[in-house]
């Protein structure tokens, strides 16, 4: 067990006694484990959060981040002591930690792993939850629907936002839009574009699209079926705009030479006209 910054501490499954609870007054638990304590917190006075999840590579702890460090960051200013952990509070517990401490100082990833791991050197979140981080810094710390990396982030993980509604008309700033050859609909923009092999994890704002081939994030009208290892992508009208795949072990190419694999929608541009978007 380790206090990493005033208030808040970090552990595993070990220290959740009523001893060290009472000893260090500590307040708040948050549990990431499939197991819950062998303890009940509440005849304590102890408010606890319980998020289920193994610790793996493809576990998502991303979306548990706005609501827990908001949580969290509200104890520490009402200086109360607070506990994370998971089964050994090595990874999972680690994890929420650090996008704790991102986000209360501004810090990237590594310099906030570095500070903890002074008091606590066990800590170590798995390259998943790395990349999940790496995520949250470049969100500015919250949920931001349009941003293309969080788009991403579902498109390719396969989560779904039940509290976030699909909208087709929801106000994000193009300079570009596309029309269907065929029917005229607007049927995407320009914010919509995406690199060749673009990660979620990564800034690839200033990378440079392909004109062989628009590379895209998904948009609602679009039907994707999860059973094929390539579909086509057709417009509503029925104009054959390109095709997709849903499956991680499937490589889709681009007339430019360039395999993407995994979750990908590409879109032939003879298909599809472009117009400048002009913004009263």
């Amino acid at each position: 067990m380790t206090e990493v910054y005033e208030y808040l501490f970090l552990g595993g499954l070990n220290i959740v006694t009523e001893e060290f609870l009472k000893l260090n007054q500590i307040r708040n638990v948050v549990t990431v484990d499939i197991e819950l304590p062998d303890i009940d917190l509440t005849s304590l006075n102890i408010q606890h959060k319980h998020i289920q999840l193994t610790d793996e590579e493809n576990s998502l702890l991303f979306p548990y981040f706005p609501e827990t460090t908001d949580w969290l960051i509200n104890a520490i200013q009402n200086k109360q002591n607070s506990l994370v952990h998971c089964r050994h509070g090595v990874s999972r517990s680690a994890t929420i930690v650090i996008a704790v401490l991102m986000k209360l100082l501004n810090q990237t990833y590594q310099t906030t792993l570095d500070q903890i791991k002074v008091n606590h050197s066990s800590a170590c979140p798995n390259p998943g939850f790395i990349n999940q981080l790496a995520l949250w810094k470049i969100l500015d710390y919250k949920i931001q629907n349009g941003h293309k990396n969080y788009r991403l982030f579902k498109f390719q993980t396969g989560y779904i936002a039940e509290q976030e509604q699909n909208n087709e008309n929801e106000s994000i700033a193009s300079e570009f839009g596309f029309k269907c050859g065929k029917c005229r609909k607007r049927i995407f923009d320009s914010s919509d574009l995406i690199p060749h092999k673009a990660e979620w994890w990564r800034d690839f704002s200033t990378d440079n699209l392909c004109n062989k081939s628009y590379c895209l994030i998904p948009k609602p009208w679009m039907e994707l079926k999860e059973d094929v290892d390539q579909g086509k992508l057709n417009c509503r009208c029925g104009n054959k705009l390109g095709s997709f795949t849903l499956q991680n072990y499937v490589c889709i190419q681009c007339s430019c030479g360039e395999e993407s694999r995994g979750p990908t929608i590409l879109v032939n541009p003879a298909r599809v006209d472009k117009y400048k978007i002009n913004h009263v």
